[in-house]
């Protein structure tokens, strides 16, 4: 964590009435030798879609022009984007945002950074949900096996929530030319 970094103003992409300039006053950022920067957002959240909003800004006089620092971003395993230039997209000693919003459905928000050129940083990130999913499983279906001798087809279905022990559970599915797209 570094403290007192020199962003001074605040790039369109960030609306000033609800973002204090404050909020890039420290950063965090990752010095490279090691595992890349990796951060989990969020705890318990709901299944739905979320924004993802990261703040950023190049306070370090050492790489605060374009072309001096790059570096990569994964949200959910997903690249999201690629040869970040924060002097190039907000200005020296500018802070900006970016938005991602997509699917979390295992209970956080997993974002990853990757160096390119000189040290990739965030100086804050939020995570806001925007619709919530239907409380339904995650249905697989693997290893089907088609009995050409009889015409059966067997399937094993694996869910992402536990499946009660007693009691029937119901899917259905239909079957599409080679392939089984299970519908719960």
């Amino acid at each position: 964590l570094v403290h007192g970094t020199s962003i001074t103003s605040l790039h369109a992409s960030v609306p000033p009435s609800l973002v204090p300039l404050g909020i890039y006053a420290e950063e965090i950022f990752d010095p490279g030798g090691g595992e890349e920067l990796s951060l989990e957002l969020g705890t318990e959240l709901t299944p739905g879609i979320y924004a993802v909003r990261l703040y950023m800004g190049n306070g370090y006089f050492g790489t605060n022009q374009p072309g001096q620092r790059f570096f990569n971003i994964a949200i959910e395993e997903e690249s999201f984007l690629t040869n970040v230039d924060l002097a190039s997209s907000f200005g020296p000693d500018a802070g900006g945002v970016f938005e991602w919003s997509g699917a979390v459905k295992d209970g956080s928000v997993t974002v990853d950074f990757g160096h390119v050129l000189e040290n990739p940083l965030i100086n804050a990130a939020e995570v806001v949900l925007l619709e919530e999913l239907p409380n339904t499983p995650f249905v697989s279906v693997i290893a089907p096996a088609v009995n050409e001798a009889d015409g059966s087809l067997d399937l094993v279905f694996q869910s992402d929530i536990l499946v009660p022990e007693t009691g029937p559970v119901t899917i259905d599915f239909e079957v599409v030319g080679l392939t089984a797209t299970p519908e719960v």
